[in-house]
């Protein structure tokens, strides 16, 4: 009887161990992209291995990806973007000796381009597109052209009508960081507010930068905005991945005549104190479960 309630025990804290791997397993890919042109990858590459790749992303709003946006990519970088409300990632995988090159979707598709290729692409496949791609010429000739390309992406509807005016235009631009010390990437959230002082309601560009220690970018994100007088974004980075380090978050603002303007806050990301550790629930959970099988042993 004893040896059969150890057994039931043991069981039961098998179950809950299982439990409990599964439900903190992380979703990396949301959709699949279909569209003519498009195959599936032959390399021996999974999602994970494919999302882990990624160097560098480019975080594009989707006000901005309804005006288009334009960069310069190295491999393995990608844009982040939003479809009917979920994200996906667009990956320049490579980038081949006679100017093409390969992009990869959602659930390890990919899509060949030449320059000067303009293709319309059914990102989250559901018969409509949603994005129109295009691969420009790098037209910077002191640039080190070598493993980079000048992708182009817009959204595929009609633009918006924005308010335009010939009026005097001054904006100033403040960043507030919840927190300038921080355990994870993904708790970086920050304040921003964008003040007009000039005469109208204008539209402002918005370049996000994160900076690392050593001067480079690891991340950027792009937006625009049309401010009557004064409007606020609360910016979160809950889909970053940063080691731990010292980083600069810059916001800046190009608006009227080529005029811009700049705010910017450092924060760090630090390991998570052994205090804090005791403190989580799973912590505790895990102690009970260890002097469980403890006890069904004895």
């Amino acid at each position: 009887m004893i040896k059969k309630r150890s057994t039931i025990k043991k069981g039961m804290i098998s179950l809950l161990l299982m439990f409990l791997i599964l439900g903190f397993l992380p979703q990396i890919y949301a959709g699949e992209v279909s569209s003519a042109g498009i195959t599936t990858i032959t390399e021996g590459l999974d999602e994970g291995s494919i999302f882990d790749s990624i160097e560098k992303i480019y975080e594009i709003s989707p006000s901005r990806l309804k005006k288009g946006y334009s960069t310069i990519l190295n491999e393995k970088e990608a844009f982040r973007i939003q479809v009917d409300g979920r994200d996906y990632y667009i990956i320049l995988w490579d980038v081949l000796d006679e100017g093409s090159v390969n992009l990869i979707f959602p659930k390890e598709r990919q899509l060949t381009l030449e320059i000067g290729d303009i293709v319309l692409v059914d990102v989250n496949k559901n018969n409509k597109f949603d994005v129109r791609l295009e691969l420009k010429p790098i037209e910077d000739i002191n640039l080190n052209q070598s493993k980079k390309a000048n992708l182009f992406i817009k959204e595929f509807v009609e633009s918006e009508l924005i308010p335009t005016g010939d009026y005097f235009e001054l904006f100033d631009v403040t960043v507030i960081l919840v927190e300038k010390e921080i355990y994870n990437a993904r708790e970086l959230g920050a304040l921003i507010t964008f003040e007009n002082f000039g005469e109208g309601a204008s539209e402002i560009e918005i370049v996000y930068s994160i900076i690392d220690s050593d001067n480079l970018e690891v991340y950027q994100g792009v937006d625009s905005l049309v401010v009557q007088t004064e409007d606020s974004v609360v910016k979160n980075f809950n889909f970053l991945e940063l080691p731990f380090g010292k980083y600069i978050l810059r916001t800046e603002i190009f608006y009227g005549q080529n005029q811009t303007g700049e705010s910017e806050q450092d924060f760090e990301i630090v390991e998570v104190p052994v205090f804090l550790i005791l403190k989580e629930p799973l912590f505790f959970i895990l102690i009970i479960i260890i002097l469980s099988m403890i006890i069904g042993y004895v």
